[in-house]
């Protein structure tokens, strides 16, 4: 199913990730995200809000299978949330995106039959939730993933805010782990990340965690960027990779980056862990 979105006034797109309890099985009340405000889960479920580190809500947004740090209007990108705990194997969610920049249609939603949509007139935001079908993890997590797109006319960030539950399936409403988090695009240029077509581009963390070895299958000439998750460039070089790999030293704290590398025959994006 396709639904589109339009935001009047200050426009406020909203993908609203929130995990409810065994008595919501049929999805969570709108508004309860964690977004500016709204509630989150504890509004019904009780208990302390993100209590532990051990479980959480994550929300990825990426394009042929890499994370992006950035959106272009026109182009479809596919959202995931997982929700997550060791001790749990029953979760539900609920989830926003909100642009502050617009007033005019901003974008268009595909859904799966396990993901509800609904939608708050008032506000102007559209929620995303669980269903009664889509309640049981598989290894103490549960992902849920749709398709969003940005439509003509949308800029500036746009920030997806989640809520997750962790239900100890016990029907009542207490004794559960409600977790938050969010998650910020910014505007990216109209040139659309793709894979090589006549060349491979893999990077793997090198055995002392602190290298990428990158690997090409054609010499390669071109321009090699590091960004945080952000977007932020961190450095930008000229590269002539020949044939193999290449052990790069990535100089950067210990955290979560992404590598791109720019040829003639197009752009490609990896993700990279630097270990402490």
């Amino acid at each position: 199913m396709k639904t589109k979105i339009y935001v009047l006034g200050v426009a406020l797109l909203a993908f609203v990730l929130f995990v409810r309890a065994t008595q919501n099985t049929t999805g969570a009340p709108n508004g309860n995200t964690g977004a500016p405000g709204e509630a989150n889960c504890t509004a019904c479920h009780g208990g302390t809000l993100n209590p532990d580190t051990d479980g959480s809500v994550v929300v990825t947004v990426s394009q042929e299978g890499n994370a992006v740090a950035r959106y272009v209007v026109g182009q479809t990108y596919d959202v995931s949330v997982t929700v997550s705990h060791p001790q749990s194997n029953k979760f539900g969610f609920q989830v926003t995106a909100l642009n502050s920049a617009g007033n005019s249609e901003v974008g268009s939603v595909t859904h799966a039959g396990d993901v509800a949509l609904t939608e708050d007139t008032g506000k102007n935001r559209i929620y995303l939730t669980h269903k009664a079908s889509s309640t049981a993890g598989t290894g103490n997590a549960r992902t849920w993933s749709f398709q969003w797109k940005p439509e003509a006319g949308v800029s500036g960030p746009i920030t997806f805010y989640a809520a997750g539950n962790a239900s100890n399936g016990d029907g009542a409403p207490t004794g559960d782990l409600v977790y938050t988090t969010s998650l910020t695009l910014n505007p990216g240029t109209t040139q659309r990340r793709r894979e090589f077509s006549t060349e491979a581009f893999r990077v793997l963390t090198g055995v002392d965690g602190t290298k990428a070895e990158i690997t090409v299958e054609t010499p390669t000439a071109g321009t090699l960027t590091l960004s945080d998750v952000s977007g932020r460039t961190l450095w930008s070089r000229s590269v002539e990779l020949a044939v193999g790999t290449l052990a790069l030293s990535v100089e950067a704290p210990p955290g979560v980056y992404v590598l791109t590398l720019a040829t003639a025959h197009g752009v490609g994006v990896r993700k990279f862990v630097q270990r402490p």
